[in-house]
């Protein structure tokens, strides 16, 4: 069960984890593609010893939560308005920290956020969350510390999962 909070509360001292433009499919919320040894995912599993030749794919982990999580925003074509360097969007699994104005990857941002119980939000344009229904789109946002998604519009699956996991 996640913590509540009384919906007064709710937007009071968040910080954006992302602001993303419309068309935001799952595959950029929790996606499907090869694990690269740089990436979070995978700089994870080699330090649990898994070699990288037997990484696979994000979508045959995500029976594995720890690694579903550090592939939460993983896709490499994501565009996140928060991670802007030298005046320039920079593709992929990126974030600004908040209030350092760091750049860094989006997993990183997500643990500091987590360690200083900085409550999240994300903004998006129309069509959040569109494409296949996957349970781990919602979960994996809800789990990176996101109390609240701010979008143009929502698409119908992804709001029922996201309503679902609170």
């Amino acid at each position: 069960s996640f913590p509540t909070r009384r919906s007064s509360d709710l937007l009071t001292g968040m910080r954006p984890l992302a602001v993303l433009p419309d068309n935001i499919t799952t595959d950029h919320l929790s996606p499907s593609n090869a694990i690269m040894l740089d990436s979070a995912a995978g700089e994870y599993l080699a330090k649990m010893g898994l070699p990288e030749v037997d990484f696979n794919s994000y979508a045959t982990h995500r029976g594995d939560h720890l690694t579903a999580q550090r592939a939460t925003f993983a896709n490499p074509r994501l565009r996140n308005e928060m991670a802007m360097v030298d005046g320039k969007l920079k593709e992929g699994s990126l974030t600004r920290i908040e209030p350092e104005g760091q750049v860094t990857r989006m997993w990183e941002a997500i643990e500091t956020y987590m360690e200083r119980k900085q409550p999240l939000i994300i903004i998006a344009g129309a069509d959040y969350g569109q494409g296949s229904s996957r349970d781990w789109a919602a979960k994996g946002v809800r789990l990176a510390g996101v109390e609240a998604i701010a979008a143009e519009g929502f698409e119908r699956i992804h709001r029922t999962n996201l309503v679902g996991m609170g």
